[in-house]
């Protein structure tokens, strides 16, 4: 399973998946055939016959992917909250082998892989028995942390941090979202690869124009640096 890598972040709305979304764009860019996977997202969008996970149609469209959303996402949950609540209110079980069956097909057709979580890493999937980080082991999957720019990054990412390495959970990098620059960022950062032994392998500024996918793919172009991405998964 060693096709792809977990995107996972500090908390919920961090920007996972812009960064899932940047991720994916440029290894496409950079010649290595990619997709996104979300095995689990809750509150999607309506379709005909499901719900589709608005976090995949996102990806999908930034990144131009000749992909069907739905096999890029396994359980679509109509209810926005956490998924071990929206999967008990909604009368379902989150199935981990119908989750692995989706990501080795897409990992059939693909070189990379890039699988976003559902919200933080110790966010409940199932009540008391599976959580993110164990969703990222069952996939056999090294984990990028998505942590915000800005006051409050250096207590949540290095908790992340902790937490992740205290369940086995094998972290590659962190990729911080927003940044502006200025003084108190830069430190937060130092302070943060200091404290964790981690290292930041990309900056991604905010985006002006969030509706406008190539504002978004010229950020992606100028804060993500495929070869520090490489390196750091450690792929040929």
């Amino acid at each position: 399973m060693n096709r792809g890598i977990f995107i996972t972040g500090t908390d919920t709305g961090v920007g996972k998946t812009f960064i899932t979304a940047g991720i994916t764009y440029i290894l496409n860019k950079s010649g290595v055939s990619s997709c996104s996977f979300k095995p689990v997202e809750s509150g999607g969008r309506r379709g005909k016959e499901a719900f589709l996970s608005n976090d995949s149609i996102f990806v999908k469209q930034v990144c131009g992917l000749d992909e069907d959303v739905e096999n890029m996402n396994t359980h679509c949950l109509e209810n926005e909250m956490s998924p071990h609540i929206a999967f008990e209110l909604e009368g379902q079980d989150v199935k981990v082998s119908d989750i692995k069956r989706d990501y080795m097909a897409l990992c059939s057709k693909y070189e990379r892989v890039v699988v976003e979580g559902c919200g933080g890493i110790a966010v409940p999937i199932k009540r008391d028995c599976f959580y993110v980080d164990d969703l990222i082991k069952e996939l056999e999957l090294p984990c990028i942390i998505v942590a915000r720019a800005s006051l409050g990054t250096i207590n949540h990412t290095i908790l992340t941090v902790e937490y992740a390495r205290s369940r086995g959970v094998d972290i590659r990098g962190i990729i911080i979202n927003g940044y502006e620059g200025g003084t108190i960022q830069d430190d937060n950062i130092k302070t943060i690869e200091s404290a964790t032994g981690i290292y930041v392998i990309s900056k991604v500024s905010k985006c002006s124009e969030m509706e406008d996918a190539d504002c978004m793919r010229d950020v992606f172009e100028k804060c993500i640096d495929f070869e520090r991405l490489k390196m750091a998964l450690e792929w040929e």
